[in-house]
């Protein structure tokens, strides 16, 4: 398998370098077909408002949008331009539905999503996009952190493996960034002590692994007195992570999502990007 198509979804001009630095490595390494997306996001106002306000307000954030829509278009195809990949510019309007489910809707028919990791208070934008996305659109997510710059084409991977299907999941959905890695580590942490450890989880993966030309090292540590997600964050720092590759734990109920911890901590905390599939 490989990413024949990405979606590369644009909020705002802060994030958008990164974003798209990330996208098009991936689709030069992969030969895929990018897709650019910025989602127009509902206008909404606060009630109560009078009504001449309003329609002056709605037609400011409208200009507000259109804006940052043309904007963000032309950081893309001025990047892409002379790309030796094929690539599209969309641009949708969220309507009466929101940010979030739109992206969501949009990466159903693609191989592999890149988004932004979310940030509180990010103006026009749901806060859950990521997370919507990542729960509902059935494909994986390629999560890049906010800050900092990601120039390696995930040399060192990591695996956070406890042998659930959403783990299963994610490692399958990362086999085309697997077969490219220089090392890749398949790390379960345990929360019992260190005389709990028996065995050394992952063998059977790493073997199906192998049979695809990936190479693994499989380890088990202990989280002691800190949690599981801040565990796999010291072990990214240790080894020079480039990827994470993780399960997305929780549910969702009416638009609220309850994660597991790690996936909170991770999501909330990274400091290298993350493929995350549910």
């Amino acid at each position: 398998m490989s990413y024949k198509t990405i979606l590369l979804h644009l909020r705002d001009e802060k994030t958008a370098e990164q974003l798209l630095n990330t996208a098009c490595r991936l689709a030069r390494r992969y030969e895929a077909h990018l897709i650019g997306l910025h989602v127009v996001p509902p206008v909404v106002l606060p009630p109560p408002i009078e009504v001449p306000y309003g329609a002056e307000l709605i037609a400011a954030n409208k200009g507000a949008a259109a804006k940052t829509m043309a904007k963000l278009k032309d950081i893309f195809e001025t990047t892409v331009a002379n790309q030796p990949f094929v690539s599209e510019w969309r641009a949708v309007e969220a309507g009466a539905s929101s940010v979030a489910r739109t992206v969501c809707e949009q990466a159903r028919a693609v191989d592999l999503a890149v988004l932004s990791q979310s940030v509180a208070g990010a103006a026009g934008q749901d806060d859950d996009t990521v997370e919507y996305t990542a729960f509902e659109s059935g494909r994986p997510v390629f999560i890049v952190p906010s800050a900092g710059r990601f120039d390696k084409h995930c040399e060192r991977i990591l695996i956070a493996w406890n042998g659930r299907k959403e783990a299963v999941r994610a490692v399958f959905d990362a086999l085309p960034l697997l077969k490219g890695a220089d090392k890749v580590h398949i790390v379960s942490v345990a929360t019992g002590s260190a005389s709990d450890l028996v065995d050394i989880p992952g063998a059977q993966i790493a073997a199906a692994l192998a049979r695809h030309g990936v190479t693994c090292e499989t380890a088990q540590t202990v989280s002691g007195d800190i949690s599981v997600g801040d565990t796999l964050l010291n072990f990214t720092a240790d080894n020079g992570i480039d990827l994470i590759v993780m399960g997305c734990y929780g549910h969702s109920r009416l638009r609220e999502f309850v994660f597991g911890g790690a996936t909170r901590t991770i999501l909330a905390h990274m400091t290298a990007p993350v493929l995350m599939s549910h």
